[in-house]
This record gives structure tokens, sequence and C-alpha cells, in this order.
């Protein structure tokens, strides 16, 4: 919700103009001011999707043709724009930065980001419910977004897609902290499983969360990465242990093996070396 309502900005051509007046000329205005920002392609891109959803969900909820603006979308090409390396951590790097904190609700915290490579959301959003004791996993059902409200600063909501819902296994050093922690919550006065695992009554802010990072991070003496390349970390854990890419996927909870590729392949190793020796062994048997 919180990205939702930072891209708003860039629709600002849109402001005012009735459904039967959206036509190539507008887009093409829209797209141009779009190239003109100093923002990086990927990120008029994300713009770019933002807005076919939202023309998805006019088709489908009122029935009304958009067709024609539809197929004028073109995504962004900037051949200058190298792809940017992902900032991770190996797992030797994961545990010195682990070693920079003694708090275990920071420890588990940044364990599961790791182990499971969950978004920040699906973190925050998760209660004690969510864990199955006895078999030793994590559901991830919901995420918690940031919301500007009187009432409270978070709400619940369905995680990213349909396939970002999924039960992970707990590691060992996960499960046995999880443990650890949860005997400990269960003193507090009025404890019970909905309680947020990273939180009490509510979650731990993305803010408190990016904190406790920079803290441990400075503790370790370990260069800081980004709280979301704790996922990509995790990636590059799954992808270097030789897990394929349909495992990948589904444990990250990505939409589709595409998604996957489009993110990871220069993590992917280059087998073209296995096919020349596979090809070799072949002929030596002639």
């Amino acid at each position: 919700m919180e990205t939702y309502l930072k891209r708003r900005r860039y629709f600002a051509d849109f402001e005012n103009v009735k459904l039967k007046d959206m036509d190539g000329n507008l887009y093409h205005k829209f797209q141009q001011d779009l190239w003109n920002k100093p923002i990086k392609c990927s990120t008029r891109n994300d713009v770019q999707k933002f807005l076919k959803i939202i023309l998805n969900w006019g088709m489908k909820m009122y029935d009304i043709n958009l067709m024609k603006f539809y197929k004028k979308i073109e995504f962004f090409k900037d051949p200058n724009e190298m792809k940017e390396e992902k900032d991770v951590y190996t797992f030797e790097e994961f545990q010195k930065y682990i070693s920079g904190t003694t708090n275990l609700n920071d420890k588990a915290m940044f364990e599961m980001l790791y182990y499971c490579g969950l978004r920040r959301g699906e973190a925050r959003g998760l209660q004690w419910s969510d864990i199955d004791w006895n078999n030793k996993l994590v559901s991830i059902t919901k995420q918690a977004n940031s919301v500007k409200d009187s009432q409270k600063y978070y709400e619940l909501t369905p995680p990213k897609t349909s396939k970002s819902i999924r039960t992970l296994p707990l590691t060992e050093v996960l499960y046995n902290d999880l443990v650890n922690l949860y005997n400990e919550k269960k003193k507090y006065y009025g404890f019970n499983d909905k309680w947020f695992i990273f939180g009490e009554h509510e979650p731990l802010t993305f803010g408190m969360m990016s904190r406790i990072n920079g803290r441990i991070a400075k503790n370790a003496d370990i260069r800081r990465i980004a709280l979301h390349c704790f996922r990509h970390s995790c990636a590059s854990l799954l992808i270097n242990t030789g897990q394929p890419v349909t495992t990948v996927s589904k444990y990250l909870g990505h939409a589709s093996t595409k998604e996957t590729l489009d993110t990871y392949a220069h993590m992917f190793p280059n087998n073209l070396t296995d096919v020349k020796n596979t090809m070799d062994n072949l002929n030596l048997n002639i």
C-alpha cells in the first residue's frame, strides 16, 4: 500500500480525465513525462505495471473496454543502464552479521528474513498462530503494510500474489530461537497466539526494523545491506546450493519462474561447460 501511494504522483496526467477520453495521445504524453523524470528505467516500468493493474481492474469491475489504450503501453528500455548487482550476504557473512546481536527477538527476525527469504511486510505480518510447532513450519498468508491512519499505522492484507501464500520449513537454528522467544513472550500479560512474532499487539515498523539492522551490522563490523536484500541473499543461498529455478521460485513466492529468472538469472551458474563435458564423455564411449 505504501508503494502504491508513492506512485500516485506519477499519474498527474490522468487527473480529471474521463475514461472515454483515454487515448494514445494521452498515453504518449504520460510516457514522455515519465521518460524525462530522473528515475531508473526499472522504476519507470514499475509505474507502468501499476497503470496496467489499474486498467485491468477497471475493465474487470466496470466492464469498460480500455484495450485501445492498454495496447499502447510499451515498457522502457535503456541500453545505457547497467543491471544493478544485488548486495547480498553469503552464508559466512550472515553468520558474522548475526553475531552482532544477543537480542533473541532481533536474531530470530533476521534469521527469518535470511533463511526464509520473506518480504519485509510478510515478516511483519507473522503471528504466533502461523507457526506449526509439530512440523517445524511457518505459513505465510498475509503481510503488514504501513498506512496513514489516525487509529493504527498498519493493515493486514493478502501477500503480493496468490503464489506468495506458502508454507516453508524452519531451519533448526531458527526453530530453536523461535521456541525460546515464544517461551519468553508467553510470560507477558495478555499474551496470545495472535500476537505478532516481531512485535506484540502490533508489528514492528519498517523504520524500527531498519534501525535494528543498522545496529547489528555496526556491532558485527560488517557492511549493512537493505532489508529487502536479505531476501536476495536467501535467493543467492538457494541458487548456490544447487536448487533448481522451480524450487527457488516456489520458496520465494514468485508469481512464476519467469519472475525468478528475470530477477536472479545472473546468479544461476553457466552450465555450458557441463554440457561440453557431457558430450565429451559420450564421445569417449563410442
